[in-house]
C-alpha cells in the first residue's frame, strides 16, 4: 500500500510540478518595486506590490497598493509578521485591526489579547482556539457562536478521545465528522452507515474497508465511491475486481468483454478508475498525515474563514439597511 501511495504521490507531483512551471515561465518575474510599480494591470500591479513588500518585510511599500483593503491586508500580514502588537492599532480597517490581534494570540499564545478585539465573531473564534488548547469542553459553550462552539468541542472531542462529545456538537455537518473520526478509528460501521451526510459516510466507509481488508464493507457506500472502493481494494487484496457487480453488463465491462465480437481485453475506463481510486486514497492519507500534524492551526484558519464570511455578510445587511433608511428620509 505504502509504495502505490507514493508512486501515486510522486506522479501527482511531477504533473503539478510540471504545469506549475510551465505557468512561472509564462509570467514575467519582477524583482524590484519600481518594476511593480510600472505594471499597468492595476490588479496585478497590487499582487506584485504586495509580494514584494512581504519578501522585504517592508510595510511602507504596502502603501502604494491602490485598494484599500488589499493594502490593510498587506500591512496586517507584515505586521503580525514582523512587529509589534502596538502596530495593529495603526491599521485604519477596524475588522483588519482585530484580525491582526487575532493573529499575535495565536502567534504568541496568549489568550489575553483576545479580549482586546472588539469584532465578536472573531473575538469568539479567538477564544474557542485557546479553550480547545486547554481541553476543557464546558468553556465551548461560553461561545455564543454554533459554528465555533461546535469545532471547539470537536477539537476537544479528538484530543481527549471523547466520542460521547460529537453529540453535543450543535451543528449537525461538524457533528457528524466527529462521528466519522471515531468510526474509522474503532473501524465501527454501523456509526459510518449512521451518517447522512452521503460524502462523508462513504468517506468513512472507504477507509475502514482498507483498514480491514473487506471488500463487503464497500458495498454499503454509494455507487460511485462504492466503485472506488471496490476497485482498488480488489486490487490490493488480488481478487476479481468485477465480482462484487451484479448488473451483468457492467460486470462485462468491468472484465473487458465485447459481447459482439467476444473479445477480452483491458477496460481502459476501469484502468482509469483504479488509477484514480489509488489517487483518491493516496490524497486520503497525505490529508489525514496534515491533519494529525496541522490540527489547531487547521481548525484556526477553519474559523477565520467562516468568520470572515459573516463579516462580510454583516456589511451587506447593514448596507441594505443604510440604503433603506436614505430612501425613506428622501420620500419624506
Amino acid at each position: 500500500m505504502r509504495k502505490v501511495l507514493t508512486v501515486a504521490l510522486f506522479s501527482i507531483i511531477i504533473l503539478s510540478g510540471c504545469i506549475c512551471e510551465k505557468q512561472t515561465l509564462e509570467k514575467a518575474t519582477y524583482e524590484t518595486i519600481d518594476e511593480c510599480r510600472a505594471i499597468e494591470d492595476i490588479r496585478e500591479r497590487n499582487v506584485c506590490i504586495r509580494k514584494i513588500a512581504y519578501s522585504q518585510k517592508d510595510e511602507t511599500l504596502c502603501m502604494d497598493i491602490d485598494s484599500t483593503r488589499e493594502r490593510e491586508y498587506c500591512r496586517k500580514s507584515i505586521i503580525t509578521r514582523v512587529g509589534v502588537l502596538d502596530d495593529c492599532s495603526t491599521l485604519s480597517d477596524s475588522n483588519m485591526k482585530d484580525q491582526c490581534l487575532d493573529d499575535f494570540a495565536t502567534r504568541k499564545s496568549d489568550a489575553s489579547i483576545c479580549s482586546k478585539i472588539k469584532n465578536v465573531i472573531i473575538r469568539e473564534g479567538c477564544q474557542s482556539y485557546f479553550i480547545s488548547m486547554k481541553k476543557d469542553s464546558k468553556l465551548c459553550y461560553d461561545i455564543s457562536g454554533i459554528v465555533e462552539r461546535g469545532y471547539c468541542i470537536y477539537s476537544i472531542a479528538k484530543k481527549t478521545d471523547s466520542k460521547e462529545l460529537c453529540s453535543e456538537i450543535p451543528l449537525k455537518s461538524t457533528r457528524q465528522r466527529c462521528i466519522s473520526f471515531f468510526a474509522i478509528k474503532e473501524n465501527d460501521i454501523e456509526s459510518c452507515v449512521y451518517i447522512d451526510n452521503s460524502r462523508i459516510r462513504d468517506d468513512c466507509l472507504i477507509k475502514i474497508s482498507w483498514s480491514l481488508g473487506d471488500p463487503k464493507i464497500c458495498e454499503k457506500a454509494d455507487n460511485s465511491s462504492r466503485d472506488i472502493c471496490l476497485l482498488t481494494l480488489s486490487r490490493k487484496l488480488g481478487i476479481d475486481p468485477c465480482a462484487g457487480i451484479e448488473d451483468e453488463a457492467i460486470k462485462d465491462r468491468c472484465m473487458g468483454i465485447d459481447k459482439k465480437e467476444g473479445i477480452i481485453g483491458v477496460d481502459t475506463d476501469i484502468v482509469g478508475l483504479v488509477f484514480v481510486g489509488i489517487i483518491f486514497l493516496a490524497l486520503v492519507e497525505l490529508y489525514e498525515h496534515f491533519i494529525r500534524h496541522r490540527e489547531e492551526r487547521t481548525t484556526h484558519q477553519r474559523l477565520r474563514m467562516h468568520r470572515e464570511d459573516k463579516i462580510i455578510q454583516h456589511k451587506k445587511k447593514h448596507a441594505v439597511k443604510k440604503r433603506k433608511r436614505k430612501t425613506k428620509s428622501a420620500k419624506k
